[in-house]
């Protein structure tokens, strides 16, 4: 699905979502990132990248291998159940 398409649902008309978009510039990689669809794989290395970023601010001691540890364990708890 484009930019305009997805616009269009929004605004009711293709042609006004076309020129909505064409006027501005800066809204083309908005409408893109908000259309963008991860992987799988994309998605668990975001989750690991937020846990990183959220447990390191409270405590710098942990790494990012420690965050792959938990995510692998965790991972291969719920395939035992």
């Amino acid at each position: 699905m484009s930019a305009i398409e997805a616009l269009a649902k929004h605004v009711g008309s293709r042609r006004y979502a076309r020129d909505l978009i064409e006027r501005s510039v800066l809204t083309k990689p908005w409408w893109d990132a908000q259309l963008m669809r991860m992987t799988a794989a994309q998605e668990e290395e975001q989750r690991r990248s937020f846990v990183y970023g959220n447990c390191n601010l409270s405590n710098p001691l942990i790494t990012r291998a420690m965050v792959d540890e938990a995510a692998n364990r965790m991972a291969t708890e719920g395939k035992a159940k």
